[in-house]
């Protein structure tokens, strides 16, 4: 029998690791999701408590199977948070994954969404709106607001009715078009909401959805 050298082996392994690697990449990190549909669990598993900045995976709705399906898109944020769809009031919220604690008493981030050909007029505006944005493409807007407490209900996060900053982006080709609405928790980092406008990409309206004007609570 004809025997090979260490040398040729080790080269013949490594062909075949690069191989291996080409045919099956490494698959991308996504961010953990709650179904709430498949399950009722609505905590998080790791402590929240972190210095400096901190790494982000993506999130895309597509991970959310029990979502309404007008809201499309995906965004880089913190790897230690979760998501969840609430169909109670159709929204997502983003949320700081601790150990024992309700979701919606960590909200981070909690989205929204109205359908309509052009952006509405907002409630309970606090200042002028900043509205010559754009982001990935799309037009965005900025302005804070304070949230109208007779219409909040149990399904909103309790910093919901204090002033804080929401964030308007528009998606899809043409009219009626999705505006994702981003309430941000009033003491929310700054660098985090950089990074989610740097990131998000808002995409095409899925066929099942609803053309409907659903405006927001």
């Amino acid at each position: 029998m004809k025997r090979f050298s260490p040398l040729t082996i080790g080269l013949a392994a490594l062909v075949l690791g690069g191989l291996i690697w080409w045919v099956i990449p490494p698959k991308r990190s996504v961010a953990p999701t709650t179904n709430q549909l498949t399950t009722n669990s609505a905590t998080g598993t790791s402590n929240a408590n972190r210095a400096g900045a901190a790494p982000t995976v993506v999130f895309s709705t597509v991970d959310l199977l029990d979502r309404d399906p007008n809201f499309s898109f995906s965004v880089a944020i913190p790897e230690h948070w979760l998501v969840e769809y609430r169909p109670a009031v159709k929204a997502i919220n983003m949320y700081e994954a601790v150990t024992g604690q309700a979701s919606l008493s960590l909200s981070q981030v909690f989205v929204q969404y109205y359908t309509g050909s052009s952006f509405a007029t907002p409630t309970d505006v606090t200042g002028t709106i900043a509205s010559s944005q754009t982001t990935a493409g799309q037009p965005m807007r900025t302005y804070r607001l304070t949230g109208n407490k007779r219409r909040a209900s149990a399904g909103v996060p309790s910093w919901w009715s204090n002033e804080h900053t929401v964030v308007e982006v528009q998606s899809g080709e043409a009219a009626p078009y999705v505006y994702y609405q981003f309430h941000l928790q009033p003491a929310l980092t700054p660098s985090i909401s950089e990074t989610l406008w740097t990131t998000l990409q808002a995409g095409d309206i899925p066929a099942t959805a609803t053309t409907s004007s659903n405006q927001p609570v």
